[in-house]
């Protein structure tokens, strides 16, 4: 059988996904973990109560992710997989490919509506199907095993089913579990589905029918995520409410200012154009205002802009908060530059707009791509636990740490005990000041964490060298801190730096000497 080029794409994607999985060690956000992994653990029998986040006591997170996760980890466990780096591989990978496949099933299902059939389409159908895989942020947040990437699967998979809402009688109905799912996996989703459902109301096919279809679909997954909670805080709770409530009895009624920080209404809009890259924001804010005036019945259109706009009016702001929309944007692109090349005002602006944007997507995909593909997440903090891990066996670990540098417990209250050994102590210096060689113990191998902020704020490492301590392993490489020169994606001083006591460990000199990333 003869593959045509759109295949190609998709199989190219599937190798890129399944790189980007595996390299993609750790979390980018801590909520990834604490909230999921952690939540998981309480019911695989390696956490407690005592030691989880907040939001479990508050009961404001829906228990349905980490039940799935707590799932995969027992059918792990059946077939002898304990390796806790290789369990969350295999929860990235099963995210990766579920998003690969929504990716691709609303690529198909949205051609029929952006693309008409009596034109020739094909540059922009296989554009349109490389921006949706390969954009440079979308493997990496693909296999993210989140409430972000799998809110955004369903509303992936539902929107390609509304497309085609009165094809099948099922339609409706599937279109009202996958909200629904999308829903329970992250609450904020109900600010595009308001936009979805006046929508349907306003342009909607067989309004009444297809409408109670979609609430009796959704109304099913809400009283399974009710019992799925039961089962999870054993006791009766309704989650969503618990969440809305929390957020306006602060922020409304008492006025309490967010402990996370609060951002101007504008933080958004400035992160559109930022993050992408300025190369690609500014494409992606042009293109967005061309669809929003003149595509203004599309449905997608009608779920982004409330989305975006009520996450604006909340104090606190996070760019991960859009991850469940920015699948979308290359919607956005095509249906612009298609827009723009069928217009005769526009079409003088078309070809110097569409020659930009391909030498901007070429740099930013070529760079961004590698980048993201074969990068650990967040700040990197997994990468040295599982070089421990890997390296150590079951030795006994003494773990040296200045403030915030204990990869196992970043923040000082909140252990990983997903990655935890369990021949290890921890011991924490206040600052290198304080640090001498009769911290170490003889009897162990030593381990030093120290982050980039306290060795560009001490002349430590000639004393370090002094007392045998050598350069093993850190968060981030040195190729990675070269780029983020242009990315400026995390901080220097943020990054972790692992040394070993070599004096009195000679034997594990050979095994360690050249796994420093250059």
């Amino acid at each position: 059988m003869k593959l045509n080029f759109n295949s190609l794409i998709i199989f190219l994607a599937t190798i890129v996904f399944a790189l980007t999985a595996y390299f993609s060690v750790g979390y980018f956000h801590a909520d990834e973990h604490y909230q999921v992994i952690e939540f998981a653990g309480l019911k695989a029998g390696w956490n407690t109560p005592q030691e989880v986040a907040w939001e479990y006591h508050t009961q404001i997170r829906s228990a349905l992710l980490p039940t799935l996760a707590y799932w995969i980890f027992s059918f792990n466990s059946f077939f002898h997989i304990t390796d806790p780096y290789t369990s969350l591989f295999v929860l990235r990978l099963i995210s990766g490919f579920l998003c690969l496949f929504a990716l691709v099933f609303f690529f198909r299902k949205s051609s029929i509506v952006i693309f008409k059939p009596e034109q020739s389409n094909s540059f922009f159908k296989a554009t349109y199907l490389i921006l949706l895989l390969l954009s440079w942020y979308i493997p990496f947040l693909s296999v993210r095993f989140s409430s972000e990437t799998w809110s955004a699967i369903c509303l992936l998979f539902a929107l390609g089913f509304y497309f085609e809402i009165g094809k099948n009688k099922y339609n409706a109905l599937i279109i009202g579990i996958l909200f629904g799912l999308s829903f329970l996996f992250r609450f904020q989703m109900a600010f595009g589905l308001i936009g979805i459902g006046i929508y349907h109301l306003i342009y909607g096919q067989q309004k009444l029918k297809t409408t109670l279809s979609v609430l009796i679909g959704f109304s099913i997954v809400l009283l399974i995520g009710i019992f799925i909670d039961r089962w999870f805080y054993s006791e009766w709770v309704f989650t969503p409410w618990n969440y809305f409530w929390l957020f306006f009895e602060n922020d409304i009624l008492n006025n309490v200012e967010s402990s996370f920080g609060t951002s101007s209404k504008y933080y958004y809009l400035e992160a559109l154009v930022q993050l992408p890259t300025h190369f690609i924001g500014i494409v992606l804010l042009i293109c967005f205002v061309i669809a929003v005036i003149f595509k203004p019945k599309n449905p997608v259109v009608w779920f982004i802009i409330p989305f975006v706009l009520i996450h604006s009016l909340i104090a606190h702001k996070e760019e991960r908060f859009l991850f469940p929309i920015v699948f979308l944007f290359p919607f956005f692109i095509i249906s612009a530059f298609l827009v723009m090349s069928q217009s005769t005002f526009l079409r003088k602006f078309f070809n110097p707009l569409v020659i930009y944007t391909i030498f901007a997507l070429f740099f930013t995909h070529v760079v961004g791509l590698f980048f993201m593909t074969t990068k650990s997440a967040g700040l990197g903090r997994m990468e040295i636990t599982q070089y421990i891990h890997s390296h150590y066996d079951t030795q006994k670990i003494h773990l040296i740490n200045t403030p915030y540098s204990n990869p196992y417990n970043p923040w000082g209250s909140l252990p990983e005990k997903m990655y935890l050994e369990k021949k290890i102590d921890f011991q924490q210096i206040d600052n290198l000041a304080n640090f001498s060689d009769t911290l170490f113990q003889t009897k162990s191998i030593n381990l030093l964490v120290v982050r980039g902020y306290y060795l560009e704020n001490n002349k430590l490492p000639k004393n370090i060298d002094k007392m045998g301590l050598k350069l093993i392993a850190q968060s981030i490489s040195k190729k990675e801190q070269s780029m983020n020169r242009y990315v400026k994606g995390f901080e220097n001083a943020d990054v972790l730096y692992l040394y070993e006591w070599k004096r009195h460990n000679t034997s594990t000199t050979k095994r360690s000497r050249t796994h420093v990333n250059e």
